[in-house]
């Protein structure tokens, strides 16, 4: 697959986070299960950055 983007291993553990406390706690079990299973671990990081967009709008107007 030459000038593809590269994708995870097969049998790789993947996760995505957002930085809420339940992310944070599927984060570090697929942290586990990749070191149970000695498979590559791939963190995927969310953010909602349309509601931080709108905070900083609001901030600005006061």
């Amino acid at each position: 697959m030459e000038g593809s983007r590269s994708s995870p291993e097969l049998g790789s553990v993947i996760v995505g986070v957002d930085g809420s406390k339940p992310a944070r706690h599927a984060g570090l079990w697929a942290a586990a299960e990749a070191a149970r299973r000695e498979r590559p671990l791939h963190i995927v990081y969310g953010a909602d950055t349309d509601t931080r967009r709108s905070m900083m709008r609001g901030r600005s107007r006061a």
